[in-house]
């Protein structure tokens, strides 16, 4: 008896054009994996905030996320803050773009950036204290929680119900309009997003 095929040993596939993405003939498949993924997963709230030139965005969490979120940012002009509980990853949010650096277990530096953010990404994976990471945002600023444990679905319902004006709101991930966008941004960023190296 004969089972249909689901795909798994194809070549080729053949999908409705907006299901697709189109990734530009410049840019290296294994690289847009990722972007597909962790990209539009940042890319989308920055957009959705209206992240540009002159925006002031914290990145928390300097894992997987955190790091593409700092280069997104950073390739759409805005100026990047790396937050972490200490100056460990310092080196690698500077390597990533990153122009100013937070780390929360130093009282000077947590003073130096009170309320100094429009948008913070929140990408850290385990539920926590969001109160230090609140009085880094400017009056009207936002923090956006993409982590997935119980304060992502709390951040969306409050979000929710005060109609997008709570100071925390939530993120999951954004469709394919934003996804093709995100992709061609990464193929024509300078420096070059995601690519592999010559």
């Amino acid at each position: 008896q004969k089972s249909p095929l689901i795909g798994g040993y194809s070549d080729k596939m053949v999908v409705h054009e907006r299901f697709g993405v189109l990734i530009p003939a410049s840019y290296p498949l294994e690289c847009a994996g990722p972007v597909m993924c962790a990209g539009i997963t940042m890319y989308d709230p920055l957009k959705a905030h209206g992240a540009g030139p002159g925006t002031k965005v914290g990145v928390a969490g300097l894992g997987g996320l955190g790091v593409i979120g700092i280069k997104l940012a950073k390739s759409m002009g805005c100026q990047v803050t790396a937050i972490s509980r200490s100056e460990a990853k310092k080196e690698l949010a500077t390597a990533a773009g990153a122009e100013n650096f937070v780390a929360l277990n130093k009282a000077d530096s947590l003073a130096a950036a009170t309320k100094s953010l429009d948008i913070i990404l929140d990408t850290i994976p385990a539920r926590h204290d969001q109160g230090p990471y609140k009085r880094l945002l400017a009056s009207g600023g936002k923090l956006i929680v993409l982590g997935l444990h119980a304060d992502l679905a709390g951040a969306i319902l409050v979000d929710t119900m005060l109609g997008g004006r709570s100071r925390v709101g939530a993120s999951g991930i954004g469709g394919i309009t934003n996804t093709q966008e995100v992709i061609n941004l990464c193929d024509s960023a300078e420096p070059r997003l995601f690519r592999r190296s010559s």
